[in-house]
């Protein structure tokens, strides 16, 4: 096998997968705070060499940092005996949490690098387990449907029935 079979879609997909199970399982800063600032030099490094613009990849930033703001503002306080008091365990856990995401998200655009939607969408089907998952998704579709139409139709028979009754 060649190396650059290592790197197709389908099994970048597999690493990213699981580098976000290890990922989730980090909470010790002195790990999380270096694989950032490791994470974010290679982006920009492959920002650089590829000469992308960076303003897409700045809009969704953007929005993981006013999610993180967002976490920060709940996390951070509690309401306590004394009224509003700071929270310091709501703190820890929103820096673990936000440099979690941060690197989630970094961690995602570097493993599907140069992969558009017309490469991602097919490459899952080559995944072993994506026939079982898209076939229970079919599975639960299909049982939505079926509880929405009896459902639908005992509505429409009880209103059909509640009409004639006031008839």
């Amino acid at each position: 096998m060649k190396i650059h079979h290592l790197f197709q879609p389908h099994f970048r997909l597999i690493y990213l997968f699981i580098w976000g199970l290890i990922i989730s399982g980090l909470s010790d800063l002195t790990w999380l705070i270096p694989l950032n600032v490791l994470a974010v030099s290679l982006f920009f490094i492959s920002l650089q060499f590829s000469q992308k613009s960076f303003l897409p990849y700045l809009k969704r930033w953007f929005a993981l940092v006013i999610f993180i703001v967002l976490m920060w503002a709940t996390l951070s306080w509690k309401i306590g005996e004394n009224g509003i008091e700071l929270n310091f365990q709501g703190i820890e856990l929103a820096e673990k949490l936000s440099l979690r995401t941060h690197l989630l998200l970094i961690s995602l655009w570097l493993f599907l690098w140069n992969i558009n939607d017309a490469v991602l969408v097919p490459s899952h089907w080559q995944i072993a387990f994506a026939r079982k998952i898209n076939s229970t998704f079919c599975a639960d579709r299909t049982l939505h449907c079926t509880a929405w139409r009896i459902a639908s139709k005992n509505g429409y028979c009880h209103a059909r029935s509640w009409i004639s009754s006031s008839a």
